[in-house]
């Protein structure tokens, strides 16, 4: 099934012509200041045709006769916040009631923007239990350094959030699936990792490569929220599906391809039960080894960081202080590891935001 739908994917990228110009009117008369570079057709809908029907008669009360051409747009110039205000646009609803396109706008980084931070990542890991990442603009990071006086200043800084705002610009946490259905109702999920918080307006694309590069070095598989699960994080699901073909379970008999709803069986094994959204992407793991270098460079980068920069600006200890371990290196270690700390009350302050202001959420 799932190479059926890949091959009327491919078909659609080859033969089907869109409007580019229509497509782009309809963006620039909501975001006139956004730059569109190309346009591609990524396929159509992988839903079953009874979830299609489903999802037809939730979002327009009607069964369309076909199905969206899903249309990924590469932009410049606009924010995260505008690229989901377009996600609810009357202009983009339009496109989809008239054409049958579905158009994601991707932001397009320019490339001197690309090369201006150098990123870090610091994971936490417990086996069977839950991964931690943290996403951190070393650059900033290191002009906050050299304007700082002594280390002590500098840890003194991090502590406030307009620094840690920037220090940090995304944190992302998943817990395993078998652990979480112990306290609530559901399944193993394949063994999967649920994404249960995410952060990181602007870096969902490098937040997640990253928290996927990790996965792959444990050969783990990582899915959404089982709970519920955002309008851009629905969006960047949708892209995960389709640079990887690495997904649990498989379609191989007895399993379908994709989770089994604990309230409504289709398959006999059990460890495909899981909560579904009736979404193809949200309803299945992924792992994706193409992250693994991404996500090494992250690391590398971030060592390599603490390493020259941090440790140098510890004193070397005592006959006593190398006694107990405090050495320039432990030092930048702990440091380092408020990088999570620092990502978590991240993730705290926004939700207590998002609790007086819904449009956050």
């Amino acid at each position: 099934m799932k190479l059926l739908f890949e091959n009327w994917r491919q078909y659609l990228k080859e033969n089907v012509e869109i409007d580019e110009e229509n497509i782009k009117t309809s963006i620039l008369s909501l975001l006139p200041h956004a730059k569109i570079h190309e346009m591609e057709v990524i396929g159509s809908s992988a839903l079953s045709p009874e979830a299609q029907r489903q999802q037809d008669l939730g979002k327009r009360g009607y069964e369309q006769e076909k199905r969206d051409i899903d249309i990924r747009v590469y932009v410049s110039g606009v924010t995260n916040e505008e690229a989901e205000e377009w996600a609810f646009s009357e202009q983009k609803q339009e496109l989809e009631d008239v054409y049958n396109y579905d158009v994601q706008l991707e932001i397009k980084m320019e490339e001197e923007e690309e090369q201006q931070s150098l990123m870090g990542a610091m994971v936490s890991f417990e086996k069977d239990y839950t991964i931690s990442l943290s996403l951190a603009n070393l650059s900033f990071i290191k002009e906050e350094l050299h304007n700082s006086n002594s280390i002590d200043e500098f840890v003194n800084k991090l502590k406030s959030k307009p620094l840690y705002d920037k220090a940090i610009v995304g944190y992302i946490h998943a817990s395993y699936n078998p652990m979480l259905s112990k306290a609530r109702p559901g399944g193993a999920c394949s063994n999967t990792y649920s994404v249960t918080k995410s952060i990181g307006k602007g870096y969902g694309k490098q937040l997640y490569n990253a928290l996927l590069g990790f996965a792959a070095t444990k050969n783990l598989y990582i899915t959404s929220d089982r709970n519920s699960v955002s309008a851009g994080a629905k969006s960047r699901w949708a892209k995960i599906d389709a640079q990887t073909d690495d997904e649990a379970p498989s379609s191989d008999n007895p399993h379908v391809g994709h989770f089994d709803d604990y309230k409504n069986k289709k398959t006999d094994p059990l460890d495909d039960d899981c909560i579904v959204h009736g979404i193809d992407s949200l309803d299945k793991g992924y792992k994706d080894e193409k992250q693994l270098d991404y996500f090494n460079q992250l690391k590398d980068n971030l060592d390599s960081f603490f390493e020259v920069e941090i440790q140098s600006m510890f004193d070397e200890p005592n006959f006593f202080g190398k006694l107990f371990g405090n050495t320039p290196e432990n030092k930048a270690s702990k440091l380092k590891k408020q990088l999570l700390k620092l990502g978590r009350v991240k993730f705290h302050d926004w939700e207590m935001e998002a609790l007086k202001n819904p449009k956050l959420r």
